[in-house]
């Protein structure tokens, strides 16, 4: 099935008075260029692309956990002299990660970080997945070279 949504009248059963039919999945779009910005909860199921552009680093904040809550993060490939793409938890939250290809010690469950940091000199094709379970968040990275997703507590 394709990735969009189609209002139609048609109907399996022809006739007047039809609900019209919803197909699909378009899920909401948030970019981030060179401002700091701030997530809500009412934006949940968006995918955030990032598209880091000046030499500053560009902070991005996810809102207070709540179960169900849930972001996914694609880098796309940035200028040269980018600054990084931080990801940051709101206050108090913390957020445990899980970072692949293994890089040796990339399995940090369990230990509470604050921030994920997508590194400028490799942007490009990380995407990550954040979901809260309402305690805290959960990541899981998938980073094209080592190194180029790191955390800091």
């Amino acid at each position: 099935m394709a990735n969009y949504l189609d209002i139609s009248t048609k109907s399996v059963n022809a006739g007047k008075g039809r609900l019209p039919k919803l197909r699909g999945q378009i899920c909401p779009v948030v970019t981030v260029t060179t401002a700091a910005t701030t997530l809500y909860d009412y934006q949940s199921g968006a995918t955030v692309f990032l598209t880091i552009a000046g030499g500053s680093d560009v902070v991005i904040t996810l809102p207070e956990v709540a179960a169900g809550l849930n972001f996914t993060f694609v880098a796309t490939a940035s200028p040269s002299g980018a600054g990084d793409a931080v990801i940051t938890a709101a206050t108090s939250d913390t957020i445990d990660i899980c970072i692949g290809p293994d890089s040796g010690a990339d399995g940090t469950f369990g230990v509470a970080k604050d921030t994920v940091t997508l590194e400028a000199a490799a942007l490009g094709g990380e995407v990550i997945r954040f979901v809260s379970n309402g305690v805290k968040w959960y990541a899981f990275a998938n980073q094209p070279t080592v190194g180029s997703v790191t955390y800091a507590g």
